[in-house]
């Protein structure tokens, strides 16, 4: 274990449910050093290894990622510490916190970071989630300017945060989500969240393309992340979601079984802190 994840074990106390102090705090850059995995994870090392070679990246054909955090609670989530200590990262592979201001300028520092760093790739975590282990090797792998996993909506009914590409080129902002297609693969979309979004040196090179927290559509404000896919579809990049890659939704939640007087059956039920129950909705 490399010493950031031993510091963070220290600090979070990692048996304890589910919050704990942050590790670092904002502006902190760390190089993490990969360790040895277990066995089965060797061919996906020597795949990162080989997609260093195979890549034409803009800096020389090396891959330098900045992985950025953006945590806006006093607490870090142990699940969600455990899983980031867990995914497999290249060799060199920095980390940045952001843990001051909105979510779109928590965003752009991490983008000015990932500059200052010379990073080929800046890859966005936020900490209510849980990412697999082999995420960031299958989205660096897909080679795509942008590109995230399926993610779902904290609170019941859990909505898949799947954005179709829109047909007949109405908003973005327009786009409702739905089921993703079957079987899980690379689309593209219309939109993904900023939470495990992937981004190339191109696009954090482009200067028009940063997070706003001021954008509204018919009066409502709209989120900093679907903003900037608006934006950076209209620059030309393609917005693209590996569905085979979930992210999990962290959510304190009651899950009970209760009668339903409208069918005369019971219902599943979920109710999430702070929430009002709602029946439970499956595809």
């Amino acid at each position: 274990m490399h010493a950031n994840a031993q510091k963070a074990r220290a600090l979070l106390g990692m048996d304890a449910f589910p919050l704990s102090k942050p590790p670092f705090e904002q502006g902190t850059l760390n190089e993490l050093h990969l360790d040895i995995p277990p066995e089965r994870d060797e061919d996906i090392q020597r795949d990162f290894g080989d997609l260093v070679k195979r890549m034409d990246d803009i800096l020389s054909g090396e891959l330098r990622i900045v992985i950025g955090i953006l945590c806006t609670w006093d607490t870090v989530p142990v699940p969600f510490m455990r899983s980031y200590e867990d995914v497999i990262k290249p060799a060199g592979t920095r980390t940045v916190w952001a843990t001051r201001g909105n979510i779109a300028d928590m965003r752009n520092f991490l983008i000015k970071a990932a500059l200052d760093a010379d990073a080929t790739h800046l890859w966005m975590l936020d900490a209510d989630m849980v990412y697999p282990k082999e995420a960031l090797w299958h989205l660096i792998k897909s080679n795509k300017d942008i590109i995230g996993g399926l993610a779902c909506k904290r609170f019941p009914p859990h909505t898949p945060l799947h954005l179709q590409l829109p047909k007949d080129s109405p908003s973005v902002y327009m786009v409702k989500p739905s089921i993703p297609p079957y079987p899980p693969s690379v689309e593209e979309v219309a939109a993904i969240g900023g939470a495990g979004m992937l981004l190339s040196r191109f696009v954090l090179d482009t200067p028009s393309l940063r997070f706003r927290d001021d954008r509204f559509y018919e009066g409502t404000r709209v989120g900093e992340d679907i903003a900037f896919c608006a934006d950076a579809r209209a620059a030309g990049f393609h917005i693209y979601q590996d569905t085979r890659v979930g992210f999990g939704h962290i959510t304190p939640c009651a899950v009970y079984w209760a009668p339903n007087t409208e069918t005369g059956k019971w219902q599943l039920r979920y109710q999430a802190a702070g929430e009002e129950p709602a029946d439970a909705v499956h595809p």
